[in-house]
């Protein structure tokens, strides 16, 4: 039993040592960017106000607007 608690101490000592730089950095940082707002809600509560959520693929809805304006042209 002894074994099993101090195994468990070990490993959960070894996982925050592991992440303890990530939470550095998100201690230290101003701001920060998530391209959706599922990744946002990953990150410790704390944390979530600091971070912008900045799409990073193609706003289909604009090149929509923009195919729709050039066709009205031709």
């Amino acid at each position: 039993m002894l074994a099993l608690i101090q195994s468990t101490l070990d490993h959960t000592l070894q996982l925050r040592t592991r992440n303890s730089h990530l939470l550095l950095s998100l201690d230290t940082m101003d701001i920060g960017i998530s391209p959706t707002i599922w990744q946002r809600s990953c990150f410790p509560k704390a944390y979530q106000s600091k971070i912008d959520v900045v799409h990073d693929g193609i706003d289909t809805d604009r090149v929509l607007r923009f195919v729709s304006i050039c066709n009205k042209l031709m």
